[in-house]
């Protein structure tokens, strides 16, 4: 075989790690900001409280700073576009696949605490020309984590992005979201989550499929660039 063919080979190999095709799924990250509320939207007074010190000394919840960050694969999970709403879900409550969560965690006074959704994975937009809202949701035996809020400028898609405080066609800021930290009998922490800003943003993430090409490419032109350099010896 020819050296000329041979650079051809080289060639073929690095066309098809570059002709890979471009990834379609998103990992998107949704971070909510906002206060602890012992009342929820409906009235419910379930309190807000850290019995258990998951978020260290402090008992009393009320009116603290908490920030819940959701990352999740668009990939990953079952996601249906519907007219006007963009809906991900996963977990054995959602159709039993694979959770498209990569982590749920709930941050209050600097303490981290990261939830599992094996049990229900969920994210949801819903728009109108009113109120568009937007929720998250982990949940693992009866520990859960929900956040969501309310804005008009919401997108169409959960991919975003977005970067807005809480707005809606009601003069109070209603508690949307919720968290239950549990030992798996006694209730340790809890309380409503009254979200007043939400970022989400996402970057591409290569599909398996994609992985595999790329990989396939590297391989050959390796395997080519070696076979360069044992004829190059050859002819020297």
């Amino acid at each position: 075989m020819t050296l000329l063919v041979k650079l051809a080979g080289t060639g073929a190999a690095l066309a098809l790690c570059m002709a890979a095709p471009a990834a379609s799924a998103a990992i998107v990250t949704a971070t909510y900001t906002g206060t602890v509320s012992g009342t929820s939207l409906f009235g419910d007074t379930g309190g807000a409280f850290d019995s258990g010190g998951v978020f260290g000394a402090l008992t009393d919840l009320e009116g603290v700073d908490f920030t819940a960050v959701f990352t999740f694969d668009t990939h990953l999970g079952q996601r249906f576009l519907l007219p006007f709403q963009d809906q991900l879900i996963g977990g054995a409550l959602g159709g039993g696949v694979e959770t498209p969560y990569l982590s749920a965690i709930l941050t209050i006074e600097d303490v981290d605490y990261a939830f599992q959704s094996d049990l229900l994975a969920f994210a949801l937009v819903v728009t109108d020309f009113l109120d568009s809202s937007t929720f998250h949701q982990a949940a693992s035996g009866f520990d859960f984590l929900i956040a969501g809020l309310q804005n008009p400028g919401l997108p169409l898609n959960l991919t975003g992005p977005f970067d807005g405080g809480y707005f809606a066609n009601s003069p109070d800021n209603p508690v949307l979201g919720e968290f239950l930290v549990t030992d798996g009998n006694v209730a340790l922490a809890h309380g409503y989550l009254a979200a007043d800003h939400l970022t989400i943003t996402s970057s591409s993430a290569p599909e398996p499929a994609t992985w595999g090409l790329m990989l396939l490419g590297f391989f050959g032109l390796g395997a080519a660039v070696r076979r360069q350099r044992r004829d190059l010896a050859v002819l020297a």
